[in-house]
């Protein structure tokens, strides 16, 4: 069985399910869910990883030498390299946690990196789930999120999607702000993170149109169906 909700600390988990790669792994999976071949190599020299979407370097920070990475809401793709996390026990994680239930259990600047993918619209309450990420990932750290698009019919009609998401969503982020809306201004810079990178996906029977310029943009600004998932690069700055 695994961890269930109490307080956890580095010593309830075995260092290579906390901090996510242990140098007997497979050298082909990297730190990140994209996996970098080079990684354990790195470790060898004591040299920095390359964040594969931000072309970035950090100090690897891992008490082996390697990031402290978090896969939220992992279901049944885990990844070798990060602490697994779902709510139901079925898929096996490392850790049995509901992202409803706040706080999470981990301390502040826990973490390097944080991946969520296609797991924030399933979330009841997502904004203190969110704030909760950026509580616990370090200054520097990134926090990948991925979500159906806002065009897609998948975006609501599955029964357990709940929210749609846009980049005007994270009011409350560094330098977000709606000028003559005044909630939005008292939420202005309350979370600690920049949107580094902000991406829309289309299905793949409309890659063609990415020859065409002009065409896939106009088709999905018209129409629906024609991307099928955004994807958000978030980084916490202070």
């Amino acid at each position: 069985m695994a961890e269930t909700q109490k307080e956890l600390n580095a010593d309830d988990i075995p260092s290579q399910r906390l901090y996510g790669i242990s140098k007997t792994d497979n050298p082909e999976h990297g730190y990140s869910p994209e996996g970098q071949a080079n990684a354990l190599e790195d470790d060898a020299r004591g040299g920095e990883h390359q964040d594969p979407i931000l072309g970035r370097r950090y100090r690897k920070m891992g008490r082996d030498g390697t990031p402290l990475l978090l896969n939220l809401g992992c279901g049944f793709n885990p990844v070798n390299t990060h602490i697994n996390v779902d709510a139901f026990d079925n898929c096996k994680p490392d850790v049995v946690w509901d992202l409803n239930v706040t706080p999470y259990p981990w301390p502040d600047n826990t973490f390097d990196g944080i991946d969520m993918f296609h797991v924030l619209e399933h979330v009841e309450e997502w904004w203190p789930c969110f704030c909760e990420c950026a509580r616990i990932l370090k200054v520097g750290g990134y926090f990948h999120v991925r979500v159906p698009d806002e065009s897609s019919m998948t975006a609501l009609t599955y029964r357990d999607h709940l929210h749609v998401f846009s980049p005007a969503s994270f009011q409350g982020i560094d330098g977000q702000s709606q000028p003559g809306n005044a909630w939005a201004v008292s939420e202005l810079d309350t979370v600690p993170l920049r949107l580094e990178a902000y991406m829309q996906v289309p299905f793949s029977k409309y890659n063609w149109m990415r020859f065409i310029p002009g065409l896939l943009r106009f088709c999905a600004n018209h129409l629906r169906n024609f991307f099928w998932e955004q994807r958000f690069t978030f980084i916490k700055t202070r």
